[in-house]
Formats: structure tokens, sequence, C-alpha cells
């Protein structure tokens, strides 16, 4: 029996610098990968936008109630026969995080995106214990990835 079959496009909007070696491909090749990790199979689409703290702060307000900036927002699609979503990350936020874990911020923007793309593939993260699951697995897959893609 073979692996499910995975098709995905991806879309990479960017509304902010982010580094140079944060391409499109390598962000294609990472959701791709991610995907396959998960098992996850069929026609896929998302749409990943690298924004500033104005327009993730506008977001987070309109679909959260809270206008403060956060790092990553993810917006599931609801359609029962296409799988994806739309991604929001805020580059300034990522650049704080990135810091504080002593991280490249290129690492950081993989690691949210690999965050969101998990929420798509419907982990959760609002409990501690889902929480602390949710971002073990996006560690070991960034790590595998970046192994493979050295």
């Amino acid at each position: 029996m073979s692996a499910p079959s995975v098709h995905v496009e991806v879309i990479v909007i960017r509304k902010t610098p982010v580094p140079d070696v944060v391409t499109e491909d390598r962000i294609t090749d990472l959701v791709n990968f991610c995907l396959v990790e998960e098992g996850a199979s069929g026609p896929w689409q998302v749409a990943i936008a690298f924004v500033d703290e104005g327009e993730i702060g506008l977001l987070h307000d309109q679909f959260l109630g809270d206008p403060s900036p956060t790092d990553i927002i993810t917006f599931p699609y609801e359609d029962p026969d296409f799988s994806g979503g739309d991604i929001a990350i805020c580059v300034p936020v990522a650049a704080g995080n990135a810091h504080e874990q002593g991280n490249s911020l290129s690492k950081e923007l993989g690691f949210l995106v690999l965050h969101g793309l998990l929420h798509l593939l419907d982990y959760d993260d609002t409990v501690d214990d889902d929480r602390a699951a949710m971002l073990a697995r996006q560690q070991v897959i960034l790590d595998k990835w970046l192994g493979l893609n050295r």
C-alpha cells in the first residue's frame, strides 16, 4: 500500500520584509514536508501572509476580540472537500520571540508556519498539555526538515 497523496498549493504574501532565506520555494517545501509527515492527503491550499503589528492587531481584534499584536493567527477553510487555510504571521513579534529564544528570525518563521499548519490539521493549543504536545511536534518536524535542508 502506498502513502497517501497530498497536493498543496502554497501562496506567500509578503506585506512586510522577511529574511532573504525565507523564499517561497523553502516555505512550500516546509509545508509539503509537514503535510506528508502528518499523513495529510488530498488537495490543500495554504496562504501565508507575513504582516506587521498593525495588521495582526486588527485581525486579532476582529476575530478574537483582542487588539494586541500576536505572533500568528490561523483561519482554517470550512470546505469539507478542500483542506487548508490562511495563516497570518507577524514578523516583528516573531523577531522578538526569536531574540528571546536565541533563534534566527528565519527559524522562528518556519516554526510559526508549522504552528499554523498544525492548527489546520486540527491540533489545538488552548489547554496547556495540548499546547506542549503541539509545540513539541512543531520542533520535531522543523528539526527533521532543517536536517534535510541545510
